[in-house]
């Protein structure tokens, strides 16, 4: 696993964890079919005190959370919007990038953790600043 960590790039990496995490097998496994359904948007919104207006849907922007210190990247469509479905437990943002892969910044009103529930839909709007 380390030869292939230092032969992709990071990015990579998440969407190769991503792919690859279900398939394991054992207890890992188990935790795999607790899964609930994240859904949101991603949009630009000015800094102001109150997160302000929104500044237009964040499309095909790639988010990378953290999940029982693994790498899980989200992207949105070209309306900004994401569905997918994740283990139950609690995932934190950790960093975004736009479609030509420059780095995005985080509100400073953007909640950085959310819990997802098996068999649930949770609601997580991701609010970036306009770069």
């Amino acid at each position: 696993m380390f030869m292939l960590y230092r032969a992709i790039n990071k990015s990579s990496l998440c969407l190769a964890l991503l792919l690859l995490l279900p398939s394991h097998g054992g207890t890992s496994e188990r935790s795999w079919q607790k899964k609930g359904t994240l859904v949101g948007t991603m949009s630009f919104v000015s800094g102001s005190p109150k997160t302000g207006p929104s500044l237009g849907d964040a499309a095909n922007v790639t988010v990378e959370l953290e999940y029982k210190g693994l790498p899980v990247c989200l992207a949105s469509n070209e309306q900004g919007d994401y569905v997918v479905s994740l283990p139950k437990g609690t995932y934190c943002l950790k960093s975004a990038r736009s479609a030509d892969n420059k780095p995005l910044r985080f509100s400073p009103h953007q909640s950085k953790c959310f819990k997802i529930e098996p068999s649930k839909d949770t609601r997580f709007d991701v609010m970036l600043l306009k770069p």
